[in-house]
């Protein structure tokens, strides 16, 4: 991503956080053009998601996931994505071949999808599998 694009979504992160303050960040990268990882003096790193107006913390990024890790982004960024798609669970369920209480399910982090499903997922919200899992910056 640009430095432009990173500009852009730490100032509209820095704008909407009122707490947050300039001087507080030590590093950000643009990770797509919604999503931007910010690295704080308090060693804190947040990933923020400016379309859903929502941050999540980066923990440590040295360990490989947990499966609870790999539930919680995928839930998270499932639901971003339907969000930004303007997509609900049952039109997904229909394009997918698969029932809304399933997708529910997804959501909730209550089930994860096997291969298949989770490529059908990501061809009928015009995206790609790593798009449901956080960027790991080593």
């Amino acid at each position: 991503m640009s430095h432009e694009q990173t500009d852009y979504l730490v100032k509209y992160v820095l704008n909407t956080n009122p707490g947050l303050d300039e001087r507080m960040i030590v590093a950000a990268y643009a990770m797509n053009d919604y999503d931007v990882y910010i690295e704080f003096r308090d060693g804190s790193k947040i990933i923020f998601d400016t379309y859903a107006n929502t941050s999540r913390r980066v923990y440590d990024l040295n360990r490989p996931p947990t499966e609870m890790d790999l539930r919680r982004e995928l839930k998270d960024n499932l639901y971003a994505m339907m969000e930004r798609k303007d997509i609900n669970e049952m039109e997904l369920a229909e394009k997918v071949g698969t029932t809304q209480p399933m997708i529910s399910r997804y959501l909730q982090g209550r089930s994860i999808p096997n291969a298949i499903t989770l490529k059908k997922i990501a061809i009928a919200l015009d995206c790609s599998i790593d798009d449901f899992f956080y960027k790991r910056f080593y």
